[in-house]
């Protein structure tokens, strides 16, 4: 049984370097999926560079894409998500050697699996911490945070209606029969980067509507986000929270993140609180 580690990626490097070195011992291929198009419509460059991750050449299979669109359900009438879930069906590119009972996870880069092992089960969903701006600081509204999935080959169809079943007013019920575990482990890392790159991530990613939300109040700026870190209060001040109507963040322990975070904590100094 093979294990393929699949991601959308638009140049956070410092998330698929701990990707690579945290998984790279029970994960046997990477495919990095990136798209020459924000899902907002915006024309970018590649990013990705490999001479930049040369130890796991052998295990990455890069995926670049054009404006590349998925239309099959409802959930797919804009624009950007059809971009969003185009790129997500693009992972099949990088599993061409696939057997029926391979592993398959499926996140985007800022979801941080964490597992021993896969059982006999078809289907496996990752709770994970929801962190938010740093490593180490949890945001309580978006905790847990059900990112990452995994599912033998054999039953996965289309990566991006795989994405969506669990949420189940999508009506997507071809999984449901499946036997499916919840694991407990993993990272949702969201605006863990730079001021610059949270403020493009804004523009690019397929909720930049709400940047526009009237009911947000909220002009999106470099000293808006260094407030909230100092403050450490949620960007969106909890607008979009769901576990919880709270705004603020909290501190958890080191000892708890990633491995490799904890052995170069002087590397990612700028990502931790």
């Amino acid at each position: 049984m093979k294990i393929y580690d699949c991601v959308i990626y638009n140049g956070e490097d410092h998330l698929l370097e701990i990707r690579l070195n945290e998984l790279s011992a029970k994960v046997d291929f990477f495919v990095i999926v990136e798209s020459d198009i924000s899902f907002s419509g915006i024309k970018k460059s590649y990013r990705f560079n490999p001479d930049r991750f040369t130890a796991f050449k052998d295990k990455i299979r890069y995926v670049p894409i054009g404006d590349v669109r998925s239309k099959r359900h409802s959930a797919f009438e804009e624009l950007h998500w059809q971009r969003e879930w185009g790129m997500r069906d693009s992972v099949i590119k990088g599993l061409y050697d696939s057997d029926p009972d391979d592993i398959i996870i499926l996140s985007d880069i800022d979801e941080l699996p964490v597992f021993d092992s896969f059982d006999d089960s078809d289907v496996f969903i990752f709770k994970q911490i929801g962190c938010q701006f740093k490593f180490n600081l949890r945001n309580p509204g978006l905790d847990p945070f059900y990112g990452s999935q995994a599912i033998k080959f054999k039953h996965l169809g289309y990566p991006s209606e795989f994405r969506m079943f669990n949420e189940k007013h999508h009506g997507i019920k071809k999984y449901d029969q499946l036997v499916a575990k919840q694991i407990t482990g993993g990272f949702h890392f969201s605006f863990c980067m730079s001021n610059e790159k949270i403020l493009e991530k804004l523009k690019f990613y397929s909720h930049h509507e709400r940047l526009s939300e009237a009911s947000l109040n909220i002009n999106f700026t470099t000293e808006h986000i260094d407030q909230c870190v100092k403050d450490r209060k949620d960007i969106f001040g909890g607008r979009f929270n769901y576990a919880q109507q709270s705004t603020e963040l909290a501190l958890i322990p080191n000892k708890i993140l990633p491995k490799y975070v904890q052995q170069n904590m002087e590397k990612f100094k700028d990502y931790l609180a």
